[in-house]
């Protein structure tokens, strides 16, 4: 899934015209399609970075042609388990905004379908507010945990060594039982092993080696 504040930023739109892959993999969020078929209405200055609202009007027919035929999900197509994961999206929907939804959707899909690019950390943060942990990586570790940790055969064509050296996408989220074929706790516990581990799993909410199952891990810079 790609968040709104990278499809309409320069980077996400240029890597998207120039990338025929990812153009048939991504998956945006079902709130955000309403939103540009303008039946919902939704704050810009929430959507975007301050230096991309601006070009809102010029990069518009760009992002259409771009999106033409991408499909969208909503939080209503999973049920989630277990009850921690479901609250989190029961509180963001309970918000009651069309921003939440949105986050509600982008949180539906990452624990169900494990993978989202974002150019902000807004979600993030909307994420944590709602109850969920956000275990975060920098990009070095990130990078090493997305190609050695996290199975290439479930790692989207989309979220290529280039694009992340080319740092189209600031945050690279992952989430959902479906990682790997396993569980995020296995994916964060191959990831925290060595001396420094135990550390790092005080600092980020970890009982017993295990992470949260109502959380995400975050690659950014």
């Amino acid at each position: 899934m790609v968040d709104p504040s990278l499809l309409l930023s320069d980077d996400g739109l240029s890597w998207l015209e120039e990338d025929g892959s990812a153009r048939v993999s991504i998956i945006i969020p079902a709130t955000f399609a309403e939103w540009l078929a303008g039946t919902v209405e939704i704050d810009r200055s929430v959507l975007f970075s301050p230096e991309d609202i601006e070009f809102y009007a010029d990069r518009r027919a760009r992002l259409d042609a771009v999106l033409s035929g991408v499909p969208s999900f909503s939080h209503r197509e999973v049920s989630l388990a277990p009850r921690s994961v479901e609250s989190v999206r029961r509180t963001l929907v309970d918000a009651g905004d069309r921003v939440a939804i949105l986050h509600a959707d982008e949180w539906a899909f990452l624990q169900s379908h494990s993978m989202m690019l974002s150019k902000l950390r807004r979600p993030l943060d909307t994420f944590r507010d709602a109850g969920a942990v956000i275990v975060e990586f920098g990009r070095k570790t990130g990078s090493r945990l997305l190609e050695a940790v996290i199975p290439k055969e479930n790692l989207p064509e989309a979220v290529t060594a280039k694009v992340r050296a080319r740092a189209v996408a600031k945050f690279v989220v992952v989430g959902g039982a479906t990682v790997g074929g396993g569980t995020l706790a296995g994916v964060a516990g191959t990831a925290l092993a060595g001396p420094a581990g135990p550390w790092i799993g005080q600092l980020a909410g970890f009982a017993m080696g295990q992470v949260s199952r109502a959380a995400v891990l975050a690659i950014d810079p």
